[in-house]
């Protein structure tokens, strides 16, 4: 029902356009019947989603209904592994998934969602799918806190928060063509992120008590606060907070875009 409900958002309105486009260029009342076809598929599939809430007894005045949203189940799994693919998207990535289940992703543009268990690794693959003037919501995945997650993301376009002060994050791995990307690293554990942008704004907030070890390559702008951040002989930043909370590796591979880091 999630993929029947993006499909509709994503398809309806364009057809809808279509059809009036082509019937006020057909004079001839024989020649309306493909348009008005057009007209109809488009307007059935825009009004499809409400049509189910409605009769499932709920408005769009009410809060959002469970299933607007996919809530992955824990299942006893001891860690997780999340790849995430997306393009022309908003999407905020946070902790503050209910209790007991692994993630709560909101689905309306939801293209593609798997998930496995594996020797007590809960695997999850999503897809997720353009912004559009009529699916304006940003996509949020919110991840449980009670499991150590490695995290694979690519976003070609748009814009990419994440907000992993609350997770314990083992590893990220992030590829970002034309992105602005906000990251607030984890405040404790320690971390691995290897970060790889191309044309992209990328802005990496380390809180107080985390110790850096950061490596920046590429040919784009580098913002980097030396009083935090020592710059050692072998092209190391190093920040090293006494008894700290959290220990960060953090290599960033810059290609032509902005990258900023900054204490926070």
């Amino acid at each position: 029902m999630r993929r029947r409900s993006a499909f509709s958002l994503f398809w309806g309105p364009p057809l809808l356009g279509l059809g009036v486009l082509l019937l006020l260029n057909v004079p001839d009342p024989w020649g309306w019947f493909w348009p008005l076809l057009a007209i109809w598929a488009g307007a059935w599939l825009i009004g499809w989603p409400r049509a189910r809430r409605l009769l499932a007894g709920t408005t769009n005045a009410a809060p959002a209904a469970a299933e607007d949203w996919l809530e992955v189940a824990l299942n006893g799994a001891q860690q997780g592994l999340l790849t995430m693919k997306a393009d022309a998207s908003a999407i905020q990535v946070r902790g503050g998934a209910p209790s007991r289940k692994a993630a709560r992703i909101n689905a309306d543009g939801l293209l593609d969602s798997r998930t496995t268990l594996v020797d007590g690794r809960l695997v999850m693959y999503l897809t997720l799918g353009p912004r559009t003037p009529w699916l304006s919501n940003d996509w949020q995945v919110e991840l449980s806190e009670a499991v150590p997650w490695n995290l694979r993301l690519e976003a070609g376009m748009g814009r990419l928060h994440l907000d992993l002060r609350s997770l314990r994050v083992a590893e990220l791995q992030l590829e970002g063509g034309m992105t602005q990307v906000d990251l607030t690293c984890p405040e404790e554990g320690e971390s691995h992120m290897r970060l790889e942008m191309g044309l992209s704004h990328l802005t990496v907030r380390v809180p107080p008590r985390v110790a850096v070890y950061m490596t920046l390559r590429g040919m784009g702008r580098h913002e980097v606060d030396r009083d935090t951040f020592q710059l050692r002989e072998d092209g190391l930043y190093v920040h090293e907070p006494e008894s700290p909370d959290g220990r960060l590796h953090l290599y960033i591979e810059n290609g032509l875009g902005t990258v900023r880091v900054v204490q926070e």
